[in-house]
């Protein structure tokens, strides 16, 4: 009897356990098997939404020979398998370098299928936003409502790479500062931002003009007074200033001569006027000078060969001199060397009569006489001075030292060629 053999075809996969270790490829006992390949099956799905990875696999028929049994009888278990690229799409115009993508600016990812977005830019109290789009390259605007300023802040803002706004978020400040009329006295409005300015009429002050700086107004306020007198007292009179305030406050007024008119002796005199307004404390004063000096005197002759020696100093209030003779000359023997020559108040000289005040060279000397040697001997005018003083000091005129002792000094002296 014929047995017939019937062979069996056998459907193997890669992941059934080989008989026996197979090389990478073929096995070499791929022709005694009758191996062959089914054909692929489908592809996996991508492993990644950009430049992924897939795979697809594949089946062996087999025979079953004597020791056909397994996978690996056919072929290595790399060859069941089948490998490509996928989504190799850049999005948003961006560029692929065969493993990734370069992505436009604005855009990002493995894809470049993200946008750069800023977010909200942030709302305005009182004002608008205008723009809806956020995302990187777009720009905003702001404004404010009727009476508001934009400050602090930038006016357009656009949306960087960084993912943030450029610039810094506004405000609106209120503007329309006038419209509660702030000023007061009749002074100006200026608008500003969350502020104003008050321009004052003069006499105000402060920020809404409401301190009162006026100080009291002074009129008639009379010049300064000189005069000359030859007796001790000397009358004199004058117009009273008076004070007024332009906003109509109280002004008082105070003074150091209650009636506008007075007997004034020799001297220096101030009569002083002052006004305080009552509401605000500032004062305004009139000051009149009132001078009152002796007739003046005329300067004494001076004698040939001799000097006229005066004091300096006071010679408002009186002059008291001598007449000393160059060395070689001298005064008549009628007219006494230490004779004071003085005048006061009425402005004239006593003793008056200057005929006999000469210096000759043949006259008696007097024994006590002074004497000097010329003008330009600055050894002799020192010395004469030096006598001067010590002569006044002891004459019933001395009062002029003594009444002024910081001006009785040589300094002071007055020589007359």
């Amino acid at each position: 009897m014929l047995l017939s053999i019937t062979t069996s075809l056998v459907l193997l996969t890669q992941w059934q356990l080989p008989y026996h270790a197979v090389s990478g490829g073929y096995a070499s006992t791929w022709e005694h098997c009758q191996c062959s390949w089914v054909a692929w099956m489908a592809w996996s799905d991508c492993d990644s939404s950009c430049f992924g990875r897939r795979q697809r696999e594949r089946q062996v028929h087999i025979y079953f020979n004597t020791g056909c049994v397994e996978f690996s009888d056919c072929a290595s278990s790399d060859l069941a398998y089948s490998y490509s690229g996928c989504n190799e799409v850049c999005h948003n115009g961006g560029s692929s370098t065969g493993s990734r993508c370069n992505c436009v600016a604005g855009f990002y990812g493995n894809c470049c299928n993200y946008q750069i977005n800023c977010g909200h830019p942030g709302t305005l109290d009182n004002g608008q936003v205008t723009g809806s789009l956020y995302t990187y390259g777009a720009s905003v605007g702001y404004s404010c409502n009727t009476h508001y300023t934009l400050v602090d802040g930038t006016q357009t803002r656009t949306c960087q790479l960084t993912g943030v706004w450029s610039g810094t978020l506004p405000r609106c400040a209120f503007s329309n500062t006038c419209s509660s009329n702030p000023c007061a006295n009749g002074g100006t409005c200026t608008n500003g931002v969350e502020m104003f300015t008050c321009n004052c009429l003069p006499g105000w002050s402060g920020l809404t003009c409401a301190e009162d700086i006026q100080p009291p107004v002074i009129t008639g306020c009379d010049f300064d007074i000189s005069a000359n007198a030859t007796t001790p007292l000397h009358f004199v009179n004058w117009t009273a200033p008076t004070f007024s305030d332009p906003m109509g406050n109280e002004i008082h007024r105070s003074t150091n001569y209650p009636s506008p008119e007075y007997d004034f002796p020799w001297g220096d005199f101030v009569i002083q006027y002052t006004g305080v307004k009552a509401a605000n404390g500032m004062t305004a004063e009139c000051t009149i000078q009132v001078d009152i000096r002796p007739t003046p005197c005329e300067d004494m002759p001076v004698p040939e060969n001799g000097v006229v020696v005066c004091n300096g100093w006071r010679t408002d209030f009186g002059r008291y001199c001598r007449v000393v003779c160059h060395i070689g000359y001298s005064l008549p023997i009628s007219v006494n060397p230490d004779q004071w020559y003085v005048c006061g108040a009425s402005g004239t000289w006593a003793p008056g009569s200057w005929s006999s005040l000469t210096c000759r060279s043949y006259a008696l000397t007097h024994s006590n006489a002074t004497s000097v040697s010329n003008c330009t001997d600055t050894e002799f005018l020192t010395s004469t001075k030096s006598t001067f003083i010590t002569n006044l000091n002891k004459s019933p005129f001395n009062e002029v030292c003594n009444d002024y002792s910081d001006l009785c000094n040589t300094n002071n002296v007055m020589v007359m060629c």
